[in-house]
């Protein structure tokens, strides 16, 4: 392989970092966060203590002393490419001054976050469920580090995109097609495995025989077996994919942590041959932090983080609590006793921004809020499709539910605004007595929204949806589902008619987004929709996805989109997170929004 074939270290279509420039070296030199010392005088929550513990390391041992058991020595580096990644004992290259003010800093982060973490398999029944994303995603690291910055600019200066993770660098063929990883060496998990190419094979032969997400996505990327993986030495796989061009981000998915293959294969069985009843409550990667304590079936969680961890040394500890009520989540954040939280209403997030002691972050994402109808008869009728479009409380939910804010703004498209490629259009106008004359044909035809009981934000759009149809001549009702039962069912395509401010397309891509809204059978097609013409021209630009046609069809999917509405955009919201003012967040790792614990740190 020469390099005129191959573009060193970038996907050929999608910047990866300055441009022609070749992305390597340890954890350090790819994030480029601000922090800052909180005041000493915050109080910092005890780790829990007692009850079941779900280990990194043994069964019947706790996380944090099987990684200190198999902890290279202090001193040992870990030398990939040039770059020496030194462990935590190796201080030459510290001043004094730095290790001073790192002893100075709080030791814990609290997170705050809305239900329990359900398992800790990437292919498990959780593997759509954010808790237990950020959950595994702790403990497991990926090739790539796929990460978005918080605001529009970051995402158009070469700040988007993926960055080395356990893959030191990579190269990619001119049609994007092939791309070779360079694997880190000296990574050691904490049953004292090293990574190799073996982990990569197992991943992807385990993510494909799991049939889920981490297998559609591999599929829409030209993976379908792990015969297209060739190991070229312990340290170098090259995927041969048939043709996407997002290989290398995806590759930074949640769903691709490397697994100690070794480790987990001493827990398979004939009858579970990727060790699946084991890995739903233990967990065996390369990632920052171990599990020391699992409490209250997965509402008080604390990480420990690892000694022997390769890369930048994350918060010594994380404490997860699921809490469900926003209000408690909320004063948890403004007393102190709380460091990071989520699912705030846009009314609590103006409280935080009144507090001294916590502050307000953006996450740029893909994120709004929308509802999704059923195609059961009435309402496969394109006519009654946009008379209920036109009976939707657009500027209600503006003014009352998002108090107005100029960034959230009304969905004029299935795109998010900073998606290439996106039009105002076929922008939908609000239109009530429209609305009413024409669903005056099926007057009193029934709806049932299903909606998440523990989101405030989404119950109040649910009332004022509920409001408007009932106005126009519709039978609505409102149906709230805990937030576990709601997210495993909505994920299964069982609601076709829902409320929903949390799903949305990972990938700030158009086709992207066609592929997850619009194809039969999709994880985020809830209604229902097939369309033959939308599906041709989702395979087309599949195989064209740039240039003069990709964008003809980008335009012409935009249309049938908002003529059918698989679903109905409401608001393009993208996300905030309330955090204690001595935390930043780099930015998210999708674009749905999906903060990882490790990036949660404080500083000097």
């Amino acid at each position: 392989m020469s390099d005129h074939e191959f573009g060193v270290g970038r996907d050929a279509e999608e910047p990866l970092g300055k441009e022609g420039s070749v992305l390597k070296g340890r954890a350090g030199q790819v994030f480029d966060r601000r922090q800052f010392l909180r005041s000493a005088g915050l109080g910092i929550g005890g780790v829990m203590a007692g009850g079941l513990l779900w280990a990194c390391g043994e069964d019947d041992t706790p996380a944090a002393t099987a990684a200190t058991t198999t902890a290279t020595t202090a001193g040992t580096t870990a030398t990939t490419a040039g770059t020496t990644a030194t462990t935590a004992g190796t201080a030459a290259t510290t001043s004094v001054a730095t290790t001073v003010a790192a002893a100075m800093l709080p030791d814990t982060v609290r997170c705050i976050i809305p239900g329990e973490i359900r398992g800790l398999d990437p292919i498990g029944p959780a593997q759509g469920y954010v808790p237990s994303i950020q959950a595994w995603a702790a403990c497991y690291d990926s090739m790539i580090n796929f990460l978005l910055p918080p605001t529009i600019e970051g995402a158009t200066t070469g700040e988007f995109g993926a960055r080395p993770q356990l893959a030191e660098m990579w190269e990619t063929s001119a049609d994007s097609k092939t791309v070779r990883f360079h694997l880190r060496q000296g990574v050691m998990s904490p049953f004292g495995n090293e990574m190799n190419a073996a982990d990569v094979l197992w991943m992807i032969e385990r993510s494909i025989a799991g049939a889920g997400a981490a297998a559609f996505h591999l599929g829409a990327n030209g993976i379908t077996s792990v015969d297209q993986i060739d190991v070229i030495d312990d340290f170098t796989v090259q995927f041969n994919s048939t043709g996407q061009y997002r290989l290398v981000p995806t590759m930074g998915y949640f769903w691709y942590g490397l697994i100690d293959s070794v480790e987990a294969g001493r827990h398979a069985t004939s009858d579970d041959p990727w060790a699946t009843e084991w890995l739903a409550t233990n967990t065996a990667g390369y990632g920052p932090y171990v599990i020391e304590s699992f409490l209250r079936e997965g509402r008080e969680v604390t990480f420990k983080a690892r000694d022997d961890y390769w890369g930048e040394k994350p918060t010594p500890t994380v404490i997860y609590q699921g809490v469900d009520d926003a209000s408690a989540r909320l004063q948890l954040i403004l007393t102190g006793e709380g460091d990071y939280a989520e699912g705030l209403t846009p009314l609590q997030l103006d409280r935080v921004r009144e507090s001294e002691d916590a502050k307000v972050v953006p996450l740029l994402s893909t994120i709004g809020a929308l509802v999704a109808v059923t195609f059961e008869p009435p309402f496969d009728n394109i006519e009654i499709r946009q008379a209920i479009a036109k009976a939707l409380p657009y500027q209600a939910i503006l003014d009352t539910v998002y108090q107005g804010r100029d960034q959230v703004v009304k969905s004029k498209s299935m795109l998010a605004p900073f998606v290439p490629g996106y039009t105002e259009d076929f922008e939908i106008l609000e239109d009530p007595e429209a609305a009413k004359a024409t669903l005056a044909s099926i007057a009193g035809a029934k709806l049932e929204f299903v909606f998440d009981s523990t989101k405030e934000l989404d119950r109040q759009i649910a009332i004022l949806v509920q409001l408007a149809l009932n106005d126009a001549g519709l039978d609505v009702t409102l149906r709230a589902l805990p937030t576990a039962q709601y997210t495993t069912e909505v994920r299964a395509l069982q609601h076709p008619t829902m409320i929903n401010t949390v799903d949305s397309p990972s990938f700030p891509n158009a086709l992207y987004t066609f592929e997850q809204r619009f194809l039969e059978g999709s994880r985020i097609n809830w209604s229902g929709y097939f369309n033959q013409e939308a599906e041709d021209l989702v395979a087309e630009l599949q195989a064209t996805p740039t240039g003069p046609r990709a964008e003809e069809i980008i335009y012409k999917l935009q249309e049938i989109g908002m003529r059918d509405l698989p679903h109905f955009p409401l608001v393009w919201s993208g996300s905030e997170r309330a955090v204690a003012q001595g935390i930043e967040l780099a930015g998210a790792h999708s674009a749905s929004a999906v903060v990882y614990l490790q990036d949660l740190r404080w500083s000097s």
